[in-house]
């Protein structure tokens, strides 16, 4: 994983790429102490990317102005991998409160009856890597299998981002490797967390979904 290359060569404008020289304070609130380790490839790549959870949602999202939010790229990313959250039934979790509590409750419950669950949620306590949980146990993905799966798709991502002349967030690459991930691992049912802040980067079209109201009280 050391020693990837992000795709700065391809020539695109400079204000598109953040973080040149990745600060040690950011990198640590995403790898939680595991940036010199085999993520430290994939740690330093995703730190350049757009980072809204970082910067806050820019003030023009959701109009037509260049900082909005185009759920075309995010589509034109999943098909460079294959459209990977077509291969899994998904229950899509939204709501200003108890989000996280109903996705760790729904996907303990799938896991107790024996089903292959992932499981992908935000914000994260000590490493990105909780956000996503794929199996029986519920724990963060493992280092190996996370660096493998970067590793497969970082081809197709440099050519999504020289594609989108670089726009791609960080949290739609992220969310585009759950989504691989529970393809490659042949998941029963995915649980997924509308985002924190950046929930709307996330959407994608789903032909069957479950409405779960859940009351949260203060």
């Amino acid at each position: 994983m050391l020693g990837h290359r992000f795709p700065a060569a391809l020539g695109l404008p400079r204000g598109l790429l953040l973080g040149r020289s990745v600060t040690r304070r950011s990198l640590s609130a995403m790898a939680g102490g595991e940036a010199e380790g085999p993520l430290g490839g994939f740690f330093d790549y995703m730190e350049r990317l757009r980072n809204y959870e970082r910067s806050g949602v820019p003030r023009g999202a959701g109009t037509d102005s260049d900082d909005g939010f185009d759920l075309g790229r995010m589509r034109r990313l999943l098909r460079r991998l294959g459209d990977p959250h077509t291969d899994f039934p998904a229950v899509h979790i939204a709501g200003t409160k108890g989000k996280g509590s109903t996705a760790a409750l729904l996907s303990n419950i799938m896991r107790a009856q024996g089903y292959n669950v992932g499981s992908y949620s935000s914000p994260h306590l000590l490493t990105i890597r909780e956000r996503i949980s794929v199996g029986n146990d519920g724990g963060p993905v493992p280092v190996r299998l996370l660096s493998d799966l970067f590793d497969g798709a970082k081809e197709a991502i440099d050519e999504a981002i020289e594609l989108e002349n670089g726009s791609l967030t960080h949290f739609e690459v992220f969310t585009a490797l759950s989504f691989l991930l529970f393809s490659q691992e042949n998941v029963d049912i995915a649980i997924i967390e509308v985002s924190y802040r950046t929930s709307v980067t996330a959407l994608y079209d789903l032909s069957d979904f479950v409405l779960i109201a859940v009351k949260c009280q203060d």
